[in-house]
């Protein structure tokens, strides 16, 4: 499992990567050690669109942590760049249980056809 963020949009769901980055100064220290600064960037990593998962489950494998499985399959096999696994700590399950019901309810919305005359949210 790597550390991602996770920005949830109305038909997708983008993961960026958080990772720190060293830029060298082009200066040495007293040592002659190179001065280095690190500052955190947020890269793109994938983006997926929540009307191609097949299978949206939430499980608690172990007594730590719970997990969101968003599983897409081609015919009768799982397709690993098409699918997520995200983990939660278990003193955070309202928050696993409260992204679980979004991704949900936006999968069901998504495929939802728009009729003449109906209230639009």
């Amino acid at each position: 499992f790597s550390r991602f963020q996770l920005l949830i949009f109305q038909k997708y769901l983008v993961t960026i990567e958080l990772t720190e980055e060293e830029t060298f100064t082009g200066r040495v220290d007293f040592w002659g050690n190179p001065v280095v600064t690190k500052r955190n960037v947020n890269r793109f990593v994938h983006h997926f669109m929540i009307q191609d998962f097949d299978e949206i489950r939430m499980r608690s494998h172990d007594q730590e942590n719970s997990y969101i499985h968003l599983n897409h399959f081609i015919g009768l096999s799982l397709d690993p760049h098409s699918s997520l696994i995200l983990k939660f700590q278990n003193n955070r399950s309202s928050d696993c249980e409260a992204v679980y019901n979004k991704i949900e309810d936006l999968r069901t919305n998504v495929g939802a056809d728009i009729v003449k005359g109906s209230d639009h949210k």
